[in-house]
């Protein structure tokens, strides 16, 4: 069966945990790696590779948004999805800056399942 690698970034260490059990239900998800910061994230991206991003939007010294910039600037960029406490972002402000999808937090695990559908419609 084919895979989603995915790199889950956040600086909530709880929330990576959570994150990972509920990933953890859907087969064609890996977990590539985990990153706590936007620096991180950008290094893991290119160590790893992986397909898709979860990536949070706040966080101390270079957040999501400005990751994500980085992220997608790099040749075969993976798909990137904000997720935020907050619902400022929105899709509009994440299109902006090239993510792929945004998803509030309190949300995920209605919007994510879809999304995933969207960005990878054959293996879901």
């Amino acid at each position: 069966m084919a895979t989603i690698r995915v790199l889950l970034v956040d600086d909530s260490n709880t929330f990576l945990e959570q994150l990972t059990a509920w990933l953890a239900a859907y087969p064609q998800i890996q977990i590539a790696g985990i990153a706590n910061t936007g620096e991180e994230a950008i290094v893991q991206v290119e160590a790893l590779g992986p397909d898709l991003v979860l990536m949070d939007v706040s966080m101390p010294v270079m957040n999501g948004l400005e990751a994500t910039r980085r992220i997608k600037a790099q040749p075969d960029a993976p798909r990137v999805v904000l997720l935020s406490l907050h619902e400022i972002v929105g899709n509009g402000a994440a299109a902006a800056i090239g993510a792929d999808g945004f998803v509030a937090k309190p949300e995920l695990t209605v919007q994510i399942p879809p999304l995933l559908r969207t960005l990878f419609p054959d293996l879901f």
